[in-house]
């Protein structure tokens, strides 16, 4: 059986899982931290993807991938600020999150 079936089948594994998520939520998503970090990273490694001769992806499309969704091949990766702002937006709309009382 599945770690995570066990934690949700289980009435205070699930609620301590679920605050921890919730905590998750506010202190990393929410608030925006998640895109400082993410810049932060992106500034760091900057260098090493405008001399990578291997990317997938140009210099152009690493640059808005905070933003900007891309399109590769017939997949649309979305940027990471649009994929966890709508993530975060999914969580707080679910019951058990919801209820959860920090």
């Amino acid at each position: 059986m599945a770690l995570i079936n066990i934690v949700l089948n289980d009435a205070s594994y699930k609620k301590r899982y679920v605050a921890h998520c919730k905590t998750i939520l506010n202190e990393f998503v929410a608030n925006g931290l998640f895109e400082t970090m993410a810049t932060q990273y992106q500034t760091l490694i900057d260098t090493a993807i405008q001399s990578d001769i291997h990317k997938l992806f140009s210099y152009s499309d690493f640059q808005g991938a905070m933003n900007t969704n891309t399109s590769f091949g017939s997949y649309n990766i979305p940027g990471i600020s649009n994929l966890m702002n709508a993530r975060n937006s999914y969580l707080n709309g679910l019951t058990n999150l919801l209820r959860v009382n920090l």
